[in-house]
């Protein structure tokens, strides 16, 4: 069982360049934002919030798709 385990740890480490690189390309590079052109997120439909009469370009909810990849995303190139 242990073995099992240390040879998916192994091959999730291996992925993980190419995984990056797709969720990159998927989230549409740093440029693109979560609006679907309608004020809400087109990665779980919430109304995207308004800061200083201006829809914000990113979706702030935790359990939202696009948060979370962009948060992983974050966190492997080592930012905050």
């Amino acid at each position: 069982m242990e073995q099992n385990h240390l040879l998916k740890d192994e091959r999730i480490r291996n992925t993980a360049p190419e995984l990056l690189i797709a969720l990159v390309e998927l989230l549409g590079g740093s440029d693109s934002d979560d609006n679907d052109s309608n004020g809400h997120c087109k990665h779980c439909g919430r109304e995207l919030p308004i800061f200083n009469d201006e829809t914000h370009p990113f979706c702030t909810s935790e359990d939202c798709p696009g948060f979370r990849a962009r948060a992983a995303v974050c966190n492997a190139e080592g930012g905050e």
